[in-house]
């Protein structure tokens, strides 16, 4: 292969890296191993595409697609294919608490039957913080409607206290008069007695009466322990007890909803509170959390790997590499920084690309020269192979082809054959994946 034609390859490589990133930054994504699930909720509530899928407390797939219906929002989950999800399983979303990233959370049934790739389903989702407010709100109304009835009740029972004083008063009265009467009579006895026998007995008949009706009343408030005016007091401070009830409803109604237009002493009518409603505590929390989702979508991978080189080469047979990955989760950019051929010819790269479950291309500064790279199936699991191919322009240019097969989760082996117009190389070692 001549220079021409490997110049050629890389440019045609970079216009077909430059397209596919914008194609991918428009919104397509690369179709990802597993199986997809249509659930329909009444509110997304705040749910991003790339957020987690929790089957169980374990994170077992994506939100891939988001589609606004008429009668709710359509969530595309991407599921693993070794998760098996039952039909009667319950689908909701939650956030893990106060400021946590909104997810699908998955309840699993236990039905034998199980969803499969593009099964649809409906969701349910937790009462809102507005919805709890509202209900409190009408819990503390009902609440103040009870104070207020109890404050009318002991209006009516002070003014029944007010009309029983008067009462009283006015049988005092008569006993008093009863009693002048009787002195008055006392004088003249004998001819009192004579001339008035019919008043007199008609005025003692009607003194006993207003008595016993006294003794009896006064009898009611003895057993009690209680006087008539010991018991207006107390309806007086029950009132005034009230009162303060609804004056503290008041005061938290206007510190934790909406507030009312109102007159503000010292300024224009209809002008609100100056206090902190529960609506502004809302709203810092969303800005708190659209900050902490910004920061949970940064990952991060890395791999070092150390490989013998065969010596017919090079009079070095000991290589050491190390690559970084940082990258973002809604939009699969990234950037990439490594060391390579530490020990021999040592390279640094630094270039920007995009990651998907299958691949991962870069273009920049590789070896410290311009070049590009292709990586196929980065997220390897155990038992999987990977393969990967870079170039950079070093005099005529150098390409690098790499295999590997992950033994676990964390490490493997691998193969690497550098081509340079001074001789090829060849290289085997083990590397840890973190």
């Amino acid at each position: 292969m001549n220079r021409e034609m490997k110049v050629g390859i890389v440019v045609f490589a970079g216009l077909l890296l430059l397209g596919t990133l914008v194609f991918l930054s428009g919104g397509a994504r690369f179709s990802q191993k597993g199986y997809d699930i249509g659930v329909v909720f009444s509110d997304a509530m705040g749910l991003d595409i790339g957020a987690p899928v929790f089957v169980s407390g374990i994170e077992s797939g994506r939100v891939n697609q988001l589609k606004l219906l008429d009668d709710g929002v359509m969530v595309t989950v991407k599921m693993r294919k070794d998760v098996k999800i039952p039909c009667d399983s319950l689908f909701t979303i939650d956030t893990g608490g106060l400021l946590g990233e909104p997810r699908v959370k998955i309840s699993r049934g236990s039905d034998p039957e199980c969803l499969i790739s593009g099964s649809q389903i409906y969701g349910a989702i937790p009462p809102s913080f507005d919805e709890i407010l509202g209900d409190i709100r009408t819990g503390l109304e009902e609440i103040q409607g009870t104070f207020r009835n109890v404050n009318v009740f002991m209006e009516k029972l002070s003014n029944a206290a007010g009309d029983f004083q008067a009462f009283s008063q006015e049988a005092r009265d008569q006993i008093q008069r009863a009693g002048d009467t009787i002195v008055a009579l006392g004088e003249n006895i004998d001819s009192v007695l004579l001339e008035n026998r019919t008043d007199l007995r008609n005025t003692v008949r009607n003194l006993s009466s207003v008595l016993g009706r006294v003794d009896s009343i006064l009898a009611s408030f003895d057993s009690d322990g209680l006087s008539g005016e010991d018991m207006r007091n107390t309806v007086v401070r029950i009132g005034a007890a009230a009162s303060q009830v609804e004056e503290l409803v008041n005061e938290i109604e206007d510190a934790f909803f909406d507030p009312v237009d109102h007159p503000v002493e010292g300024g224009e009518a209809g002008r609100p509170p100056k206090a902190t409603s529960v609506r502004d505590v809302r709203g810092m929390v969303d800005s708190a959390r659209r900050i902490i989702t910004t920061i949970e979508d940064w990952y991060m991978q890395g791999r070092i790997g150390i490989r013998g080189v065969d010596a017919s080469a090079s009079g070095k047979d000991v290589r050491g590499d190390m690559s970084l990955w940082l990258g973002r989760r809604s939009s699969g950019l990234g950037f990439l920084a490594a060391i390579e051929e530490i020990g021999g010819d040592t390279g640094y790269s630094a270039a920007a690309g995009f990651q998907s479950d299958m691949m991962r291309f870069w273009a920049g500064a590789v070896h410290g020269h311009p070049g590009g790279g292709l990586l196929v199936y980065p997220e390897s699991n155990a038992g999987s192979p990977y393969f990967q191919v870079q170039w950079w322009d070093e005099d005529s240019g150098v390409w690098a082809f790499e295999g590997g097969y992950s033994v676990t989760d964390d490490w493997g082996l691998y193969f690497r054959r550098t081509e340079r117009d001074s001789g090829d190389e060849n290289s085997a070692g083990v590397f840890y994946r973190f």
